[in-house]
């Protein structure tokens, strides 16, 4: 490797911005992006921008239009973000561009810049927001190896990237899973449709659950004091000891009525009103804040269909209605006591939470590989920029191949096929029996095929493709398929321009268009009656095998590198 100043490596340019304020310099077709559009990027690259400017916008300022390939850095507000025109585009002046010379891998050079970032970051100066200088920029060393290798280090981060990609994907999608199931069972719990008895959230907690809340005046932190719960905690599902506060067990004491026992559901009313959290059994003895409601029910009661319940878009909008003050919002305790809330039959609610009980089991599991594959993902980038990675045996090839996630513990990866899941094979396969032939001849049948735009794509074609995929004509029935596998199949068509936005980055951040999701083509299959394609769900359980898994060929050889327990999950197949 060698060390190159970012100078040495291609034409650095600034961008600007068109006066908001005059109409006829906006609304054009010229691409203009900001870094704030970058942030919520989730692959590598940029392929379309919220805004556009007019010809005569872009004479009007000092922006410059960037070729396909060029290298987006935003330099100020904030420093380190880094992204690949896909397209021909402008920026506005947050950001310091690379037009790259020749030889030099865009994928290479956006990862080792992303990989620097922190360093890239410390380099900023300026009082009201910090900013890298063009100077300052130019002068950054970055090591590159030669073009090949550029290539293959490439290649082996953005697959151990799209892993991370696709286990976030398949956590959002068992959030949404829980949620359609909910309203399949119960209906939206305002409306009522299926007509329940309604109770008060006081007629529903145990008799000792005093609904109230907690420490007023927390104080200073106290070294080995007692763990608090406070709004800013409730950020996961699942609040476990770490990262909380720590107080005096004096103060604790005086608020003896919020001690958490363990398993409680803590609902935020002050704040940000209506965020929940499940309490875990290592909170026992902790103690919440002002801002917080401990709810605990009596045996009869199941509490994930309540947490489930208090969480859905329906209950919280009735929380939002209650809630009341501008500087800081808050909810009366007694509005939450006299919350209305539906009240099926015991069995019903036992039905749904053990369904939510596996799921949230998947979940934690989905996490855990998550959390293994961002260490990979980390661990390669620190090998591969310091020279270590072996890349010797690495062949670089058109079509990427899938990369199964690391295992470093003992189990197999592979399994024996189970009853329950079979693959269907074409007859000259059978005779054949050879399983290079088969993925050879898959992969020369899509070689010659141009990889599509996903933002250009009506949900219409997208459809046909996944149906001439996934829908069996000799036996005019559908395979099951998971989201890994429609995503896995769907960028053979589309590449990187497939976009996919968490729930949480696109309530942080309204103006991403979640109708030309990857996730909004799955929710409307599932959802929308008038859709081009109608999907149906199952929850399949690996251990218990519970229906027939009907997959491809193709999907089986994805299937069978992961261990049992991943197999397990929600499934697919067309209606």
């Amino acid at each position: 490797m060698k060390l190159y100043k970012i100078a040495d490596i291609g034409k650095i340019v600034s961008g600007s911005t068109p006066k908001t304020g005059i109409d006829s310099y906006w609304n054009g077709n010229i691409p203009w992006v900001t870094p704030k559009e970058i942030s919520a990027l989730d692959t590598p690259y940029l392929n379309n921008t919220e805004r556009k400017i007019t010809e005569e916008g872009y004479k009007s300022c000092s922006t410059y239009l960037l070729p396909k390939g060029s290298i987006l850095f935003s330099s100020r507000a904030p420093i380190g973000l880094v992204a690949i025109a896909n397209i021909e585009v402008c920026t506005n002046q947050g950001f310091k561009s690379v037009i790259l010379n020749k030889g030099f891998y865009p994928l290479y050079i956006y990862y080792i810049l992303k990989y620097n970032s922190d360093r890239l970051q410390s380099l900023g100066v300026g009082t009201t927001f910090l900013e890298l200088s063009k100077l300052r920029f130019e002068q950054f060393e970055i090591p590159i190896p030669d073009y090949s290798d550029q290539i293959k280090i490439a290649t082996v981060l953005s697959k151990a990237e799209a892993l991370i990609r696709r286990r976030k994907e398949s956590i959002d999608l068992l959030d949404e899973f829980l949620k359609s199931t909910f309203l399949k069972m119960f209906g939206d719990p305002v409306r009522n449709e299926k007509g329940w008895k309604k109770k008060t959230l006081e007629e529903l907690v145990a008799k000792d659950c005093p609904l109230t809340y907690g420490i007023v005046q927390p104080g200073d932190d106290y070294p080995n004091g007692v763990p608090i719960v406070r709004p800013m905690d409730l950020t996961n599902e699942d609040i476990s000891l770490k990262g909380l506060k720590l107080i005096d067990p004096e103060i604790s004491e005086k608020f003896k009525r919020t001690i958490l026992a363990g398993n409680e559901i803590l609902l935020c009313v002050r704040g940000t009103t209506g965020v929940i959290s499940l309490a875990t059994d290592e909170l026992v003895g902790c103690n919440v804040t002002r801002g917080i409601t401990p709810i605990w029910f009596s045996e009869d009661a199941c509490k994930l269909f309540m947490f489930y319940l208090l969480k859905s878009t329906s209950i919280q909008n009735e929380i939002s209605k209650k809630t009341y003050g501008s500087a800081l919002r808050q909810i009366n305790l007694s509005d939450i006591r006299k919350l209305e809330l539906i009240n099926p039959p015991n069995k019903l609610q036992r039905k749904f939470e053990d369904i939510a009980k596996r799921a949230r089991l998947l979940k934690t599991q989905f996490q855990s590989s998550l959390a293994d594959s961002e260490k990979l993902y980390a661990s390669l980038s620190q090998r591969a920029f310091k020279g270590e990675l072996d890349l010797s045996s690495f062949i670089l090839v058109e079509e990427e191949e899938y990369f199964p996630a690391t295992n470093d513990r003992t189990e197999e990866w592979h399994f024996n096929q189970p009853k329950t899941l079979s693959v269907y094979r074409k007859e000259e396969d059978k005779r054949k029996d050879n399983k290079t032939n088969r993925k050879t001849t898959e992969k020369n049948n899509l070689a010659h095929v141009e990889k599509q735009d996903w933002t250009r794509t009506s949900f219409t074609n997208i459809a046909e493709i996944v149906r001439m995929r996934f829908w069996n004509i000799n036996l005019n029935r559908s395979f099951y398929f998971s989201a890994e596998m429609l995503y896995k199949h769907l960028q053979q068509t589309f590449g990187d321009t497939i976009t996919y936005f968490t729930t949480k980055e696109l309530l942080m951040k309204p103006s991403l268009q979640e109708r030309e999701t990857f996730k909004a083509f799955v929710e409307n299959a599932l959802n929308d009656e008038r859709f081009p394609i109608r999907f149906e769900q199952l929850f399949y359980n690996a251990d218990e095998e519970n229906f027939n898994l009907e997959i491809t060929e193709a999907d089986f050889d994805l299937l069978e590198k992961e261990s049992k327990q991943m197999r397990s999950g929600i499934y697919f197949k067309i209606k």
